[in-house]
């Protein structure tokens, strides 16, 4: 699986933007700039910020990659919207620890009632708690953007 982009083509792609690096005055040194053609950074020409844009772009998606994760020994997942209900409220996510199918990442529902994982069929049994390291939302993971 490949996302649409890599952060750095999408980093490129921002500071081009932002930067108006090929618009109607285009920066004078982007044959040499690595953010264009080049091997210089932003700092070596002076025109612009894009080096420090690029660090906080990148942070940004770092956090944003992160954020979504949560370590099971310090928290479970929480029934919220569609998913909280009185009867047997399950909540997807994306998981990561001992599987049935092998260590690894799937996607298991948990089982609010019972406090367990159960499988991607969400009606058996998968693994307990402390089999599950990390987890996140499935919802946290889609994208509301079209």
């Amino acid at each position: 699986m490949r996302m649409k982009q890599t952060v750095e083509e999408a980093v490129k792609e921002a500071i081009h933007k932002h930067y108006n690096c090929n618009g109607t005055y285009p920066c004078s040194e982007r044959e040499y700039c690595e953010h264009c053609n080049g091997h210089n950074t932003a700092f070596d020409c002076c025109e612009c910020g894009a080096d420090e844009f690029k660090e906080g772009f990148i942070a940004g998606a770092n956090w944003r990659i992160n954020s979504v994760w949560h370590k099971t020994k310090d928290e479970v997942p929480q029934a919220h919207g569609e998913y909280e209900n009185e009867h047997y409220p399950q909540i997807p996510c994306l998981v990561y620890g001992k599987l049935s199918t092998g260590t690894g990442y799937g996607v298991r529902y948990w089982n609010v009632t019972e406090q367990c994982w159960d499988d991607e069929e969400c009606d058996d049994y998968e693994c307990s708690k402390d089999a599950i390291d990390e987890w996140a939302y499935l919802d946290d993971l889609i994208s509301t953007e079209e």
